[in-house]
C-alpha cells in the first residue's frame, strides 16, 4: 500500500464510461477523512484532458455526477490538450457570514 504521508488530499474519480458518470471520492489524510463529494470540477476538467488525449481529438462530454451534471470540453491539437473548459447550472443554497476564531 502507498504511503500519503506529506500527501494533503487524495483524489479518486471513479468513471463509467458507458453511462458518463463520475462518482469523486476524496480523502484527506491528517484529518481522516474519506468523502464521496457531489460533484468535482477538478476532476470533471482531468477526465476531459484525458478522454481529449485518448481521442485525439477535441471532445464535448456531459459528466453525470451525484450533484448534477457538468459540462467539459477539450481542445486537443498534435497530441497536446491547447484548450480546457468546464461548465454547470449552479444555484445559492445558503448565505451568511462565518465566523472562524483561532
Amino acid at each position: 500500500m502507498a504511503s500519503t504521508q506529506g500527501t494533503s488530499v487524495i483524489g479518486i474519480m471513479l468513471y463509467d464510461p458507458s453511462r458518463g458518470e463520475l462518482a469523486p471520492l476524496v480523502n484527506v489524510p491528517a484529518l481522516g477523512s474519506l468523502v464521496w463529494e457531489s460533484s468535482r470540477g477538478s476532476g470533471t476538467a482531468a477526465l476531459g484532458a484525458y478522454l481529449a488525449a485518448q481521442a485525439g481529438s477535441d471532445i464535448a462530454a456531459e459528466i453525470k455526477q451525484p450533484g448534477g451534471t457538468m459540462h467539459v470540453k477539450a481542445r486537443c491539437s498534435k497530441a497536446a490538450i491547447t484548450d480546457l473548459w468546464i461548465s454547470t447550472d449552479i444555484q445559492i443554497v445558503a448565505q451568511g457570514t462565518a465566523y472562524i476564531h483561532d
